[in-house]
């Protein structure tokens, strides 16, 4: 899956995980000092890990000669906190029938 060169891209270089953070935490530190974040906030938001997403596949059983369904595991990764916080304002608002 990973060798199809019409959707995939090898990196140039190893690991653009730090410069992403350094990137991120630039972008909440100018945000801070011109009084858009809270320390609290900006707390929250900061990556607190460089870990690298992990890509898995889920088999489609359901489907003819069984295709795999790609999954990004983002969890704990450089931008997860940044990501979260959107996702936990608009969860409330998901209806979820019981």
């Amino acid at each position: 899956m990973l060798s199809d060169a019409k959707t995939y891209e090898q990196l140039k270089k190893e690991y653009p995980t730090a410069s992403y953070k350094r990137k991120l935490v630039a972008v909440l530190a100018r945000l801070k000092d011109k009084g858009k974040l809270s320390d609290d906030l900006s707390s929250r938001l900061y990556p607190t890990s460089e870990k690298i997403p992990q890509l898995y596949c889920l088999p489609k059983i359901h489907k003819e000669y069984v295709p795999f369904r790609p999954i990004v595991d983002h969890t704990g990764s450089t931008g997860y906190n940044t990501s979260r916080f959107p996702a936990d304002i608009l969860n409330p608002l998901i209806y979820w029938p019981i």
